[in-house]
């Protein structure tokens, strides 16, 4: 059964890297992005 879930940054910022592939299972801990703050956090 595929699920998908919405994935919420808690600053903003652009997507550096993506670790995974669209439609690939992944498990609770995985990396899935890298993202790169637009400001530097607590600016």
């Amino acid at each position: 059964m595929k699920m998908e879930f919405q994935v919420v940054a808690s600053q903003a910022g652009r997507i550096a890297a993506v670790h995974c592939k669209a439609g690939k299972a992944v498990a609770a801990g995985d990396a899935l992005m890298v993202l790169e703050a637009s400001q530097p956090a607590g600016s």
